[in-house]
């Protein structure tokens, strides 16, 4: 995976992503975020994302897991996948950090952060211009 910082972001990709979740639905956010029936979930480069959210601190180990559960959570937020998903997003989020090599406690930590406290992100609005 490939990525470089951008303004106003944390990270953009550089090339598309493409990866396997467990949730099958069909839904998008045009030219950026599409997610398959088969579980293929595609991210095109470009796009943006935060990476993690305070207090919690941006390692190579937290990129890749932050971009699929900030993408998810993307969608949830926009209406284009329901928020029952909410719990495979943050079991994923532990799952792709422990793969990537986070020791487990800080996977274990972080996913009960999100858990408990990220709600709040789920009823952020888009505005569109």
């Amino acid at each position: 995976m490939r990525y470089y910082k951008r303004p106003h972001y944390k990270y953009t990709l550089s090339e598309d992503f493409i990866f396997r979740v467990p949730i099958y639905v069909e839904c998008n956010i045009k030219d950026y975020i599409y997610l398959y029936s088969n579980g293929t979930l595609i991210i095109k480069k470009g796009y943006s994302w935060d990476g993690a959210s305070f207090p919690a601190i941006n390692t190579k180990t937290f990129v890749k897991s932050s971009l699929v559960h900030d993408c998810l959570f993307q969608l949830m937020r926009e209406g284009k996948l329901s928020k029952e998903y909410k719990p495979i997003a943050d079991i994923m989020l532990r799952e792709i950090s422990i793969e990537q090599g986070m020791c487990k406690f800080r996977a274990w930590y972080v996913y009960w952060a999100v858990r408990l406290f990220s709600d709040f992100a789920l009823k952020q609005t888009v505005i569109e211009i």
